[in-house]
């Protein structure tokens, strides 16, 4: 008759095996819960700079536009679509010299600038000068004398 001596075998067995993976998964869950913020920061960090850029790029070609012969408009630029509305802030009377009035008008402008691009848009404000030509800038000089030529000799 064999020995009812129990068999002592190595190794694990299925609960202990059940028991590890429970244990193992539970500690996976905040690692997981970390590595899900870690790619949302990076997502919003992404964004964030393409924001910036779609801002700096903005800027960029606001230095071209002139506020007070072009308020509003828009255009494309690298596929951000850039529109601005300026609105005048304040005008500088025109300056009166000893050689006449000033050649340009200029005004203080606050600028609303809106870059949109595949649904995302974003919204900020610059202010800007703007000005224009309303005199001739040779319009004080004679072309031809009047009145007696004086030599000296």
């Amino acid at each position: 008759m064999r020995s009812v001596a129990k068999r002592i075998r190595p190794g694990f067995s299925v609960v202990e095996v059940l028991a590890a993976i429970a244990l193992i998964s539970v500690a996976m869950i905040p690692l997981y819960q970390l590595q899900r913020a870690l790619a949302d920061a990076a997502f919003r960090l992404e964004q964030a700079a393409m924001t910036l850029e779609a801002r700096e790029n903005a800027l960029a070609w606001l230095e071209t536009v002139n506020p007070q012969l072009q308020p509003r408009g828009e255009v494309t630029v690298g596929g951000w679509l850039i529109s601005w509305n300026a609105e005048p802030v304040a005008t500088v009377p025109i300056a009166r010299g000893y050689l006449g009035e000033s050649i340009h008008a200029v005004g203080l402008y606050e600028v609303e600038v809106v870059v949109s691009r595949d649904g995302r848009s974003d919204r900020f404000t610059v202010r800007k000068i703007g000005w224009e030509q309303v005199r001739d800038p040779l319009g004080f000089i004679e072309s031809e004398p009047t009145g007696p030529a004086r030599r000296d000799g």
